[in-house]
């Protein structure tokens, strides 16, 4: 007599590679980390904003108290999607290459055998690269040819179906090529509201996104019409010229197909945000075989969800 588990399905788990794999691989992505960063959501979330009148003085030459003033209460609503990574690897296609050289020995495969720290690694780069291309491009339930951006709507789409509530003088169609460039980007940062006059002169308030090659070509203008940037040995325009709004060069405002993204926002540091859920086991990177099968697979799922604040303050660039 024996036990019959052909009924069952054998896992192993990679636990030293499971941990935070998650957490480094969603957040990884360099706009992600521009971003307000709320973990544990699972759901539709609404976040409460105030925001208070600064013209609240009054004479203060006679007696009594005169309320005036108020605290506008306004929310962002952000609504995460669950998205899922799934991949299956068959070793036994290993033996046919010359890859046979990286499998383990004997035919019994139960893992990914030395090729485990590779795989992995290239896994999270993968997502990180998708996680920045559609936390920008991303549209919930659309039509793109690149699947992954039909899950969760990314910031072009929030503010492309927001337009409306941007001021007429505040969305901006500047070429950002070489010669039109500094000026055009000159032109976004005095497009700013005029009662945001305080904040865009304290560092690290405002954050200018734009394609890297578009920050590429902003460099090389910058230094054939100024000659040098003094400041550094590396020519690195790290700031818009004339105040101490960051330029942020991110690969999620590439061009689609290799055109040429010259799509630009102006936007408070603190404005962005981005709602995760990966606190918890469920979004852990597993790594198991399927003995039946004979195939190692990889699985993992989280929630992404994207939220902007107040777009009356923002200022776009071609949108």
């Amino acid at each position: 007599m024996a036990w019959d588990l052909s009924a069952l399905t054998a896992w192993t788990e990679e636990k030293a590679n499971r941990e935070m794999f998650m957490t480094k691989s969603v957040l990884g992505s360099k706009t992600a980390q521009y971003m307000r960063v709320l973990t544990g959501i699972k759901g539709t979330t609404k976040i409460p904003l105030l925001s208070a009148d600064y013209d609240i003085f009054q004479s203060g030459t006679s007696c009594g108290f005169n309320a005036s003033g108020n605290v506008d209460i306004n929310q962002v609503t952000i609504t995460p999607k669950k998205v899922k990574v799934n991949l299956q690897f068959c070793m036994q296609d290993f033996d046919t290459y010359f890859t046979r050289q990286l499998s383990a020995p004997g035919q019994m495969y139960d893992g990914l055998g030395q090729l485990e720290s590779m795989v992995l690694n290239e896994i999270k780069r993968n997502i990180q690269k998708t996680m920045e291309l559609a936390l920008w491009q991303g549209n919930a339930g659309g039509a793109s040819a690149t699947t992954s951006f039909n899950i969760f709507t990314g910031i072009n789409t929030l503010i492309a179906q927001n337009l409306a509530t941007i001021p007429a003088s505040q969305k901006l169609s500047g070429a950002l090529t070489t010669g039109n460039i500094i000026a055009s980007l000159q032109a976004m940062r005095d497009a700013l509201p005029v009662d945001q006059f305080d904040e865009v002169y304290e560092a690290s308030k405002y954050i200018l996104f734009l394609a890297p090659e578009r920050h590429v070509i902003y460099e090389r203008d910058y230094r054939s019409t100024f000659t040098a940037l003094p400041y550094n040995s590396q020519f690195a325009k790290e700031q818009l010229d004339g105040s101490l709004i960051e330029m942020g060069g991110v690969g999620g405002l590439f061009g689609v197909n290799g055109s040429i993204n010259t799509k630009a926002l102006l936007i408070k540091r603190d404005a962005l945000w981005l709602a995760v859920d990966v606190e918890g086991e469920e979004n852990e990177l597993l790594v198991y075989m399927d003995e039946d099968k004979e195939n190692v697979r990889v699985k993992a799922r989280f929630s992404v969800g994207v939220g902007i604040q107040d777009y009356a303050e923002i200022v776009t660039n071609n949108y």
